[in-house]
């Protein structure tokens, strides 16, 4: 008796073993397959935000370029380009200009022709105060339009300078219909954004001027995280 009763001990202390052996395994690879799925999710959900983020940048360029088609644009494009166009030293009134604008004093009267012509309004009304009224909240910080010189025709607000043509971001929308700037925060809206500059053509396809709009970086996460 002793003897069966010995070897039912060892029978059941080597189930025991296994049972705690398997256990211990199950628990360990349940950890790894838990890790991993909640990686693969993380990358998944990483992922489709970028998308969200690229698709909402892409959707504001079209909105952008479809405003640069408007007829009472247009038609103020076309007027500060023949102007310019007639002057007899440019480059010069330009650097003038553009000196007043970079200068901290108040804002002059050809600063003010610029930041509240009509076009301006237009501006303020379609890409700030829609989004305020609706939403709450604007996605923009700030919108310009120059004309083919560079020169700024209308903004939402005071630019940091009057001159857009020496920056790079101004050029390549020149060359490549549009250009999209690295997220970084502008000293003259004071925000951070993803820059969007958009060239505008005219019905025969000729340059004739540039938009620039600073949408919101935390409006555009947080509409892609929404989404995601």
């Amino acid at each position: 008796m002793a003897s069966i009763g010995l070897k039912l001990t060892g029978v059941f202390s080597l189930m025991f073993l296994l049972v705690v052996i398997f256990g211990a395994y199950s628990v360990s690879e349940s950890r790894k397959a838990l890790r991993q799925a909640v990686g693969k999710s993380s990358i998944f959900l990483a992922q489709e935000t970028i998308n969200r983020i690229d698709k909402d940048i892409f959707l504001k360029i079209e909105q952008i370029q479809l405003y640069g088609k408007d007829v009472f644009l247009q038609q103020e494009i076309a007027e500060s380009n023949s102007a310019f166009g007639e002057l007899q030293d440019r480059d010069n009134y330009i650097a003038s200009i553009d000196a007043e604008w970079r200068s901290e004093g108040e804002v002059s009267q050809s600063m003010k022709s610029v930041i509240s012509n009509s076009v301006s309004d237009i501006l303020r009304r379609e890409f700030i105060e829609f989004g305020e009224r609706k939403y709450g909240l604007s996605s923009y910080g700030e919108v310009f339009v120059t004309n083919k010189y560079g020169a700024n025709i209308a903004q939402t607000g005071r630019t940091t300078d009057y001159w857009q043509a020496d920056e790079t971001w101004w050029q390549e929308a020149v060359e490549n219909g549009f250009s999209v700037g690295e997220m970084e925060f502008d000293e003259s809206a004071m925000l951070w954004s993803v820059p969007i500059g958009v060239r505008i053509d005219d019905e025969q396809g000729n340059f004739v001027g540039v938009i620039k709009a600073l949408p919101l970086i935390r409006e555009i996460v947080r509409e892609a995280e929404l989404t995601t």
